[in-house]
C-alpha cells in the first residue's frame, strides 16, 4: 500500500482529495435536500464541534463518500402535520399520533 501511494503523482493525489471532499460536500446537500439537515447541524455536527472545535468542519468533510453513502441509502424525512415529529417522507400516517399526511 505504501509503494502504491508513493508511485501516485501529486496531481493525482490532488484529484483524489479533491474527488473526496466533493463527494462529502455533495453527500451532505443531498441530505439536506432530503430533509436531513437536523441531522447533519444539530446532532453530528455539534457533537463533532465540541470534540474538536473549528476542526469540525474538515472532520466532517473527511468523512467524503460517507455522506453520499448515506444520502444514497437514507429515505427522505418530512415533519408530521399533527405532533411536529420527523417522519418517512414515505409515511401515509404518523407513527407516534396517527395523523394522516396529505400528500403534496
Amino acid at each position: 500500500m505504501l509503494t502504491l501511494m508513493r508511485s501516485l503523482t501529486p496531481e493525482t493525489l490532488a484529484l483524489i482529495a479533491v474527488l473526496w471532499l466533493g463527494s462529502g460536500l455533495v453527500g451532505m446537500l443531498l441530505l439536506v435536500v432530503k430533509g436531513y439537515a437536523g441531522l447533519i447541524v444539530a446532532d453530528i455536527g455539534c457533537l463533532v464541534f465540541l470534540a474538536v472545535g473549528w476542526f469540525a468542519i474538515p472532520v466532517l468533510l473527511a468523512l467524503g463518500p460517507v455522506w453520499l453513502f448515506l444520502s444514497v441509502v437514507l429515505d427522505g424525512v418530512t415533519v408530521c402535520p399533527g405532533c411536529r415529529m420527523h417522519i418517512s417522507a414515505r409515511a401515509q400516517v404518523c407513527g407516534r399520533c396517527w395523523h394522516a399526511r396529505v400528500p403534496q
